[in-house]
């Protein structure tokens, strides 16, 4: 999922539709972390649920 990032103060209006163009995206939209990371040494890597891990089992909330 894509969240896009918006004032606090603008919370409530109608978004305004923009282009975004090559430079930082940040700015204006972030990666929803759906999964929580717990640390466990498992030593190997992998994906699950779309998400890649190395050494570390995710966990939904």
């Amino acid at each position: 999922y894509w969240m896009t990032v918006i004032d606090q103060n603008n919370q409530f209006e109608v978004p305004r539709q923009e282009t975004l163009k090559s430079g930082n995206h940040r700015n204006k939209i972030s990666r929803c972390t759906v999964c929580l990371k717990t640390q466990q040494n498992t030593g190997q890597g992998g994906y699950q649920n779309g998400n890649y891990y190395v050494g570390q089992t995710l966990k939904k909330h």
